[in-house]
């Protein structure tokens, strides 16, 4: 029964990340590498009875990295602008300002957060590719890197270019330098049982 049931919530794992992916591919911009993250994609029992969609069910967070954030974020507004606040849509403001706050506030992330996009609500950050791969790398921020030390989706863009592969490298570096930390850390002497 148990087994039957963890079968099913595979089958709609993967049933989400394949929405989710045609998702990014038909609603945004050219994506290099994107993944999904918290509740909203990973099963968390008793969660879902209240969710911030209204339905029940949590919000599904995303992260795009990209290249040429400037350029992307102007094509994104261009046909999403209702996903940016009023400060991105002001005279005056637009891309620059976008990846300006982003770089000096944000860790180089910009989120456009509360977007309903074919009946899914969705927060989803924007990073630019190199500042990822950096952060990966060197644990600048260690905020998108931390995150991805966490269960998460990655999700198919539709590109598979040079830096989606050198983001998949990079995503190993930092696993490894994680679990490298973290036996570091552990006493001289332990258990594995709880």
């Amino acid at each position: 029964m148990a087994g039957s049931a963890a079968a099913m919530r595979g089958a709609q794992r993967v049933e989400q990340v394949a929405r989710l992916s045609q998702l990014v591919q038909r609603h945004f911009p050219p994506v290099a590498f994107a993944f999904a993250y918290g509740s909203g994609v990973m099963h968390q029992p008793g969660l879902y009875t209240s969710g911030s969609s209204g339905d029940g069910q949590p919000m599904v967070d995303m992260i795009f990295a990209v290249e040429g954030a400037r350029e992307w974020h102007k094509q994104n507004m261009g046909h999403n602008a209702s996903h940016y606040s009023w400060v991105a849509q002001a005279p005056g403001s637009g891309p620059d300002l976008i990846v300006s706050i982003a770089q000096y506030i944000g860790c180089g992330v910009h989120f456009n957060p509360l977007v309903k996009l074919d009946g899914t609500l969705l927060k989803y950050g924007v990073i630019e590719a190199e500042e990822l791969r950096d952060d990966l790398m060197s644990w600048r921020h260690l905020y998108i890197a931390g995150r991805l030390q966490k269960p998460v989706e990655v999700l198919d863009t539709g590109t598979l270019g040079a830096m989606a592969r050198t983001l998949v490298d990079a995503q190993v570096v930092n696993l490894r330098s994680a679990l490298t930390a973290a036996l570091l850390q552990l006493p001289p002497s332990f258990t594995t049982e709880v």
